[in-house]
């Protein structure tokens, strides 16, 4: 394979030779129409834009794509463990040249992406108030005029103060996020000392169904929150004791299923 050029930019919005990532939220998501979206996020690439402004430019170090072959949409996800914290990304959209049609409903994003040639889009509406506020990457990946192999990156990185007013507290439901992912590692990974490799399936198949209720769960927080004005610190406590329980019938279930296959 030949060589590879990455390029990789960091900024809030910005233009990479074509490559453009823009977020445009809604000031109001939740009047109009049921699940208004809070936000369109869209992903362009123009290669006819990236050679017009080389040559503009007419610098020679400047990496110009010639061929589009794939593109992707990231979003970054916060981790937790027992150690540290950081980010995984993970991919909400597609197109590539095996695939350069892309259209779907899906986990509260709808999806339209196209891949022609000299130019790639991706755009998605983004209908839950954790997208809106997260971080995205949008990849490009073909040849540059050389025949070169280039990855071509342009992350979209939202300041804090990027919240709605009709908001009531939009970090809210994101600490809640947080702290329940943590408490549900901590009681999987105590756990996970005391059990054998035969136990992982069974495992594996909870997590699973903790996981769709953690996202059950969150739907339910931010609906809750648009209707709050006051009261915040019962409903941070109720939540808390919620959180709590949950935690507990976790542990419980799991640990009645080892000692059960124990005695089997």
């Amino acid at each position: 394979m030949g060589r590879v050029i990455v390029v990789m930019i960091a900024c809030i919005l910005v233009t990479c030779n074509g490559l453009d990532l823009t977020l445009n939220q809604e000031k109001d998501p939740n009047l109009g129409r049921p699940r208004k979206p809070c936000g369109v996020l869209r992903c362009t690439e123009d290669i006819n834009d990236s050679l017009s402004a080389s040559q503009e430019d007419q610098n020679d170090s400047n990496v110009v794509l010639n061929k589009i072959s794939s593109m992707y949409v990231l979003k970054s996800v916060p981790t937790i463990s027992s150690n540290a914290t950081g980010n995984r990304q993970v991919r909400i959209a597609s197109v590539t040249s095996t695939s350069p049609r892309h259209s779907r409903v899906t986990n509260g994003r709808k999806v339209d992406g196209v891949l022609e040639p000299g130019r790639a889009a991706i755009t998605v509406e983004l209908l839950k108030q954790g997208d809106c506020d997260a971080h995205f990457v949008c990849q490009v990946q073909g040849l540059d005029t050389q025949g070169r192999q280039v990855v071509s990156s342009v992350r979209l990185v939202q300041q804090k103060n990027q919240v709605y007013a009709a908001s009531s507290n939009p970090t809210t439901s994101l600490q809640l996020l947080a702290a329940i992912q943590q408490l549900v590692l901590q009681a999987v990974a105590g756990l996970e000392n005391r059990m054998d490799k035969g136990i992982d399936d069974r495992l594996k198949i909870l997590e699973d169904r903790v996981k769709d209720r953690i996202e059950i769960l969150a739907d339910k927080i931010e609906d809750l929150q648009k209707d709050l004005s006051t009261g915040h610190e019962e409903f941070k406590s109720t939540m808390e004791d919620r959180l709590g329980q949950l935690q507990r019938d976790i542990t419980s279930r799991i640990s009645a299923r080892g000692k059960n296959r124990h005695q089997r």
